[in-house]
């Protein structure tokens, strides 16, 4: 399947879909199931129509060949911000997924999200490129996800204040369980290296979700270090890292709690709301960058 798009705004294959499914959630009031397809829904067709429930393989091109002043932002969630092309592969299976996407532009201001290399006047990019395993033993499902992909945790319809899709896709190991009502994600992200310090971000969240209600708690470290590399204590999903950081007042940590949570009283309204506090420290009290919140 070949698709030329003209003005892309958003990720086709990703954000736009996500969205339509909060729609649908929203729609349905319900955070427990996944939602119907309808006939009669714009949503409901938009996302059949991308072949997102579908299994096997596809393969799709996303172009974006004139571009408006006005869809040039930091926060637009696209990588076509200016005129290029995404090849897109993927293939799905009841217990496999794999993606691959690649960015390709005729110049390199035309990829102000930052690229590559320059080949021949050709400026490139990975941007999407992952395998994802699930499987269940008795009650337990589980995930598995190796490779570059967006990551979004947290109850904000668009974005969140934990991590949002509003970022390029991050190089992650990601695990996934879920047991009835209660579900837990585990990441490792290896970020950019910035003067020389190597950066990873770990990530832990407990979700519990009954009927129209789902709250969620977080917690992260961000680790940086000049040649640093993954350290084995951030490794423990069940482990309270916030704790650790305060007492044993961590050099190079950044930890951060998030606290969210979404209610649909009734179908059609959402009601949601979020916390974070970043930069978690009590031993120091005249650091102005320390325990700061946002909600």
């Amino acid at each position: 399947m070949f698709l030329i798009a003209h003005v892309c705004h958003g990720q086709f294959f990703y954000t736009d879909y996500q969205e339509g499914e909060q729609w649908l959630i929203t729609n349905y009031g319900t955070v427990t199931q996944q939602p119907q397809f309808d006939t009669l829904n714009v949503w409901s067709n938009y996302i059949a129509s991308k072949g997102q429930t579908k299994q096997g393989h596809s393969l799709a091109i996303f172009a974006h060949l004139y571009k408006l002043p006005k869809l040039i932002s930091i926060y637009q969630k696209s990588d076509l911000i200016g005129d290029g092309i995404i090849p897109h592969y993927q293939y799905k299976s009841d217990n496999l997924e794999i993606i691959n996407s690649m960015f390709f532009t005729h110049d390199r201001f035309e990829a102000p999200r930052g690229f590559v290399r320059t080949v021949k006047n050709v400026t490139m990019y990975t941007n999407q490129a992952f395998i994802k395993m699930n499987n269940n033993i008795k009650k337990i499902k589980y995930s598995v996800k190796i490779g570059r992909d967006f990551l979004k945790i947290g109850h904000g319809f668009n974005a969140s204040l934990f991590i949002s899709d509003y970022s390029r896709p991050f190089d992650q190991i990601t695990v996934r369980t879920q047991v009835n009502k209660w579900s837990s994600l585990f990441s490792i992200v290896q970020l950019d290296t910035m003067n020389e310090f190597n950066r990873y971000l770990y990530l832990h969240t407990l979700n519990y979700k009954q009927n129209n209600f789902s709250i969620t708690l977080g917690e992260g470290a961000l680790e940086s270090g000049n040649g640093k590399s993954i350290s084995l204590n951030y490794l423990n999903p069940i482990h309270l890292w916030t704790w650790e950081n305060i007492s044993g007042g961590s050099q190079g940590i950044n930890g951060f709690l998030y606290l969210g949570f979404t209610w649909f009283p009734i179908n059609g309204i959402r009601v949601y709301g979020e916390t974070l506090i970043d930069d978690i420290n009590f031993h120091k009290k005249d650091a102005f960058y320390l325990n700061k919140y946002g909600y």
